[in-house]
């Protein structure tokens, strides 16, 4: 009579070890997958979300303006502004109260150790504050990469308000890791009109 062993054969356990390591490449290539889409969702809407409230704040102050000024740095007098015809990076609102609002691009600096940003300066009784508009950390804010343009767009007839055209690009911070799912831009570009005031 011929007697069997209980258990497994070394064959079989190998065969189970096999099948269990594939699925186990499987299962982690697919997790791995899904954080690499995560991360990239979570930059994409962070980008966006700053890229729109700028939009939304210059929608706020444009339409309860009587007047917009394009200017551009002067070259031959630092710290002052001259006159720009399209694609300036300045612009200057005049509020229905008189006060101004000077929106103002940054580039990013030569030495890269910040972002590019738009900050507004807001005039009252002749002290002008800064404020940066977007998110400045170089790691988990946002970089306006292209230069932020400020334009004007024709009137369609005499009794409708000015119009402007504003576009600008945005990724992830400067210094923010450089894998690809961390990686994000953003185009924004949006006409905003200006109070009818006639």
């Amino acid at each position: 009579m011929i007697k069997f062993k209980k258990g497994f054969s070394l064959v079989e356990i190998l065969i189970v070890i096999a099948v269990f390591s594939f699925i186990s490449v499987i299962a982690l290539d697919l997790f791995n997958s899904s954080m690499k889409a995560s991360n990239k969702t979570k930059v994409m809407e962070k980008v966006r979300q700053d890229g729109q409230s700028i939009v939304d704040f210059l929608l706020a102050v444009a339409s309860d303006s009587k007047k917009a000024e394009f200017l551009e740095p002067d070259p031959s007098h630092p710290g002052d502004f001259i006159a720009c015809s399209s694609n300036c990076p300045i612009v200057e609102f005049t509020d229905l109260d008189g006060q101004t609002w000077r929106f103002v691009y940054t580039p990013t600096p030569p030495a890269v150790t910040s972002n590019g940003k738009i900050e507004v300066f807001f005039s009252d009784i002749g002290i002008s504050v800064p404020l940066a508009l977007s998110d400045t950390d170089p790691f988990s804010g946002v970089d306006i990469t292209t230069p932020c343009c400020f334009s004007s767009i024709a009137k369609f007839n005499t009794s409708s308000p000015d119009m402007l055209k504003v576009s600008f690009t945005l990724r992830q911070g400067i210094s923010a890791a450089a894998r690809q799912d961390f990686q994000a831009e953003v185009q924004m570009e949006k006409s905003i009109s200006l109070r009818n005031t006639f």
